[in-house]
């Protein structure tokens, strides 16, 4: 075991990334590192510390490494060899920057691709040695919505759903009283189902075989009963994507109630508007932000919406006909599980539900996107006018101690452009041969957990940059004075054509003052006060009139009580 480790450094880097040929199995060891920053010396103890969970031990498991531990609230370290057959060179001799292991069923693969990744913090269930890792990198992983997608919660639901057909068949005499209390009472080994999945290379076969070895072979002659896989398999996933979908809403309501905050707190901050990146007349901070509030509300019904598509599961048998379970029996399971049947299934539930389920997601992500954009735009240096959260002890570059850079924004963009890579995936699911095959189940064990964890760690960042940005109302102010006075532009050309003047000949004459001002940067009202064309039709006080700011922050207020947004904020709120 010893040879496979790699010792880190005090930054907590790995030495050397892994590399791997194709043995027939792999030993994990993973060992946990204190919270905070371990220093050198720990990293320098033999030999790894195991979790009390159990030995290191051989069986097929699905690996992402991370370049180096985690932060925070655990730590992974990771050391792997070859069972069977050793590298030819030490392991500290490869070349790879990072090894994305894949330990395939039967242990028959190994890594093939990397890239460079690093480690979020991650909670204690996910470092016990008996889970297995099939979803986003824990980078990203939140502990509540990472343990909706833990092997070991989806395998509490498959036995829910069997439970709940094993009632269903009791009450209808099918099946003993007895070894109904049996089945309540199954439990289901990971480590055995592994190992049998191994032999048969079918993860429900390998859970049901599993699951009776628990329970006895008298009571296991009624488990799984009149069922094919997919009854199981899809029933329970649409029991995951509900606690995910409910997990987002919560996400969602908490960013709608910063972004509500920050809106009220701003209503009044006046800035500048910007169409195509220029400067184009008047808000608030508080009017954009309603506009976000407003976009978040919607998408938020969405997301409701797209919840109750995939409430729906099957208990319909091999081909959806139901000759092995009659509908009632179906009716009963799904109305105790609080799904919704679906009306004519086939093998499996129609992947068009799923496919609105990442269109959904992807949406949210592009509503984030575009925040995430503004934010980045709006603190770029000349602008400056917001900046996310910067903690002192942050280092923004590696180079220049100077630079604060809107990184957690960035990451937004990134992370929503996978998002919409995923809705690729899930419109190609939706085309099944016949009443099924499985091209789209492998996909479905990326796309599906990485969708809801990315969207649950990135609504969750969100809602952090909002509630903690630092905005500077006297930069707003500075910039919108930047134009010296080309913005109320169209004010000036209305008051003209009120006046009397032919529109054409007042859009003209104050296009090239507005040009003047600017180029000369001497200020609009002045030159308006100098034309002799403006003062044959308006007076000193009407030109006074068109810079006025409160024309264009006058329906605000409107504006956010047509979104349920309070004018005022509430009593004891600390303004920022």
């Amino acid at each position: 075991m010893n040879e496979g480790r790699q010792h880190a450094d005090e930054r907590g880097h790995i030495g050397e990334p892994l590399s791997w040929r194709s043995p027939a199995s792999f030993a994990l060891t993973v060992t946990t590192v204190p919270a905070g920053r371990p220093s050198a010396e720990w990293f320098d103890q033999p030999p790894p510390r195991q979790l009390a969970c159990g030995e290191s031990r051989r069986f097929p498991i699905s690996v992402r490494y991370p370049t180096h531990p985690a932060s925070r609230t655990g730590r992974l370290y990771h050391s792997l060899r070859s069972s069977d057959k050793p590298t030819e060179r030490p392991l500290a001799q490869k070349k790879s920057r990072i090894a994305r292991v894949y330990l395939a069923r039967r242990g028959r693969q190994a890594a093939k691709r990397c890239r460079d990744r690093t480690v979020r913090p991650v909670s204690e269930w996910f470092a016990r040695s008996e889970t297995r890792v099939e979803w986003m990198i824990p980078r990203y992983t939140r502990p509540q919505m990472g343990r909706i997608w833990s092997e070991e919660h989806k395998i509490e639901l498959w036995l829910r759903v069997e439970i709940a057909v094993a009632e269903a068949w009791a009450e209808r005499g099918l099946v003993p009283a007895e070894a109904l209390e049996r089945i309540r009472q199954a439990r289901c080994d990971l480590a055995r189902m592994r190992e049998i999945e191994a032999e048969v290379d079918h993860d429900v076969i390998a859970f049901i075989r599993a699951t009776v070895e628990s329970i006895g072979e008298e009571a296991g002659r009624y488990f799984h009963l009149g069922l094919t896989s997919s009854d199981v398999i899809d029933t329970a996933l649409a029991l995951q994507l509900v606690e995910a979908s409910d997990l987002l809403v919560a996400d969602l309501d908490a960013l709608l109630a910063a972004v509500g905050e920050q809106a009220v707190r701003h209503r009044r901050t006046v800035m500048v508007g910007r169409t195509h990146g220029v400067h184009a007349e008047p808000i608030t901070f508080g009017f954009k932000l309603a506009g976000w509030y407003a976009e978040l509300q919607r998408q938020r019904e969405r997301l409701l919406r797209a919840r109750e598509e995939i409430r729906v599961g099957k208990i319909s048998g091999a081909v959806g006909t139901h000759a092995h379970v009659p509908p009632e029996v179906e009716e009963a399971v799904l109305a105790r599980l609080g799904l919704r049947v679906d009306p004519v299934s086939t093998q499996v539930v129609g992947r068009d539900r799923h496919a609105l389920f990442l269109m959904t997601l992807a949406g949210i992500g592009a509503t984030l996107d575009r925040f995430a954009t503004e934010i980045r735009h709006l603190q770029r240096t000349e602008v400056r006018e917001l900046e996310e959260p910067f903690d002192p002890s942050n280092m923004g570059s590696s180079a220049m101690p100077h630079k604060r850079n809107p990184h957690e924004s960035e990451r937004m963009t990134g992370l929503a452009r996978l998002l919409r890579s995923y809705v690729h995936a899930a419109l190609e699911n939706v085309v099944l041969w016949h009443e099924r095959d499985i091209s789209h189940s492998s996909v479905e064990r990326v796309i599906l957990p990485d969708a809801c964890i990315v969207l649950d760690f990135m609504l969750d960042s969100m809602t952090d940059i909002v509630r903690n940005w630092v905005v500077y109302p006297e930069r707003m102010r500075r910039n919108l004075e930047a134009t010296h006075g080309a913005i109320f532009s169209q004010r000036a050309m209305l008051a003209l054509v009120q006046a009397g003047m032919d529109r054409q000949q007042a859009y003209r004459l104050i296009q090239r003052l507005a040009r003047e001002a600017w180029e000369r940067e001497v200020p609009l009202r002045t030159l308006l006060e100098n034309e002799p064309a403006v003062r044959a039709h308006l007076s000193a006080e009407e030109i006074e009139g068109i810079f006025d700011l409160e024309p264009f922050i006058r329906y605000v207020d409107t504006a956010f009580q047509r979104v349920g947004l309070p004018l005022e904020e509430p009593v004891g709120v600390d303004p920022r």
